[in-house]
């Protein structure tokens, strides 16, 4: 296998993002003549689980593992007094409006209806 993968890898509970393929539109150069090093964003929506009163929250975000320590460490008001807090879901975007349209389904009725039919809640 090659060292670039579509599977999420954890470490120490975090997670490391490999991917193997993006479409062209996704790679952006550096800017220095070249160069063969890209910046590769993503974006993604997540659920996360409270271990306190086992209700969910429904986020989205650019940096997943940063945005999960700060829900941990309370430094995001509605999930400050419900913590500790899992990664229970994600899914991985290309543009930072599909992964907040996404979030904005999981709050829905239909989406709520979608997470329990898929068994992801």
């Amino acid at each position: 296998m090659s060292e670039w993968s579509n599977e999420p890898a954890w470490s120490e509970g975090l997670l490391w993002r490999k991917l193997v393929y993006w479409p062209a539109g996704l790679l952006r150069s550096n800017g220095t003549e070249g160069s063969n090093k890209f910046i590769i964003k993503v974006f993604y929506s997540y659920i996360l689980k409270s271990f306190k009163d086992n209700r969910y929250y429904y986020g989205s975000t650019i940096n997943l593992s940063n945005r999960l320590i700060k829900h941990n460490k309370g430094d995001v008001k509605s999930t400050k007094n419900r913590r500790p807090l899992e990664l229970h879901f994600f899914e991985v975007h290309n543009t930072r409006s599909e992964a907040f349209k996404r979030e904005m389904f999981y709050k829905s009725i239909e989406g709520y209806h979608y997470l329990k039919q898929n068994g992801i809640i």
